[in-house]
């Protein structure tokens, strides 16, 4: 069965406006979401994957970001000029489960108060009507006693119980997308669990594309049907899940992959140095500096796709060549 293209993004640039400079923070970033399908969203911190998550929603200050590239939502461009037509987007078509749920939260207002405020925005309903909707969803969500939840503030309840509303709030009108920034940061592994559960029946139920980050490789392999490599404000390698972990390619990725805790005695490989600074960046591919199979070509390399088969791109130097590259010597 094809399944359909719901986003997709093509040469998405956003740069960082700082006293009367243009810091590039996302370079020429392209991908695709499918109708039921996730799409991983992988790299270390400072690398561009919640700033690329906030532009696709135009949560970007417009005096201090600048937001290049199409973004189309069901083959139609998002109208990010319209700042009224993309509030009304947000929630209805595009919805996104933030990071940090507490942070997410006005303390002064009930669950109930968030709740019935956003679906009123969206739907002609009454309040009443709005409270009920809501308590419908907190129960798909699992969360027992819903009235008692709906008239609480975020303070009395649990992280687990904070990002079940959150979903709650962010699926109720069965978004198109459901961008989902590390959704299971700070919980514990059982409630982890649980959230990854819902989320997986949630995706199955409504047929929402998903974009998931996380620095969990672990929940990436566990949802992701597609997985992206962000180093640099690049997507530098991009493959179906199965793929990336079996047979990565860009040395970053192989070096996370490696990273990875195991059930073994051996020593946990260490992933040297530290990401570039983005007021130093330079030519030339970002990962040069950490790069075992470096060359001095490297630092004119202009970052396109040298790899592209099978659904497997890769943006290395390593890869533009017809010559075989060991990578086994380099790692």
């Amino acid at each position: 069965m094809i399944k359909e293209k719901v986003m997709d993004v093509e040469g998405l640039c956003v740069s960082l406006l700082h006293r009367q400079r243009e810091i590039s923070v996302v370079r020429d970033v392209s991908f695709c979401l499918e109708e039921g399908k996730v799409l991983g969203l992988i790299g270390e911190s400072g690398c561009g994957k919640s700033i690329t998550c906030l532009s696709l929603l135009g949560l970007l200050e417009k005096d201090r970001w600048k937001v290049e590239g199409s973004v189309r939502l069901k083959g139609k461009e998002l109208p990010y000029l319209n700042r009224e037509k993309i509030r009304r987007l947000r929630g209805s078509s595009v919805a996104m489960v933030m990071q940090n749920p507490i942070s997410s939260f006005n303390p002064l207002l009930t669950v109930g108060q968030h709740f019935t405020e956003t679906i009123r925005t969206h739907k002609e309903v009454t309040r009443r009507e709005a409270g009920q909707i809501a308590v419908e969803m907190l129960l798909k969500l699992n969360l027992s006693e819903p009235e008692k939840v709906m008239g609480q503030y975020p303070f009395q309840l649990s992280g687990g119980m904070l990002q079940r509303v959150m979903i709650a709030i962010a699926l109720f009108m069965c978004p198109h997308v459901l961008i989902a920034d590390e959704p299971t940061t700070s919980l514990d592994v059982t409630v982890q669990y649980q959230i990854l559960k819902e989320l997986a029946e949630l995706r199955d139920h409504y047929r929402t594309a998903m974009l998931l980050v996380s620095h969990d490789l672990g929940v990436i392999a566990q949802m992701a049907d597609e997985v992206a490599v962000m180093y640099g404000g690049y997507v530098v390698e991009q493959a179906p899940s199965r793929e990336i972990f079996c047979n990565p390619m860009h040395p970053y990725t192989r070096g996370l992959m490696k990273s990875r805790p195991a059930f073994t005695k051996d020593r946990l490989n260490v992933l040297e140095g530290y990401p570039p600074s983005l007021m130093k960046r330079s030519r030339g591919c970002p990962f040069y500096e950490r790069c075992r199979c470096a060359r001095k070509d490297c630092l004119e390399f202009d970052m396109k796709e040298t790899g592209a088969t099978g659904g497997h791109s890769v943006r290395c130097l390593l890869y533009a060549g017809e010559e075989e590259v060991k990578m086994d010597a380099c790692s």
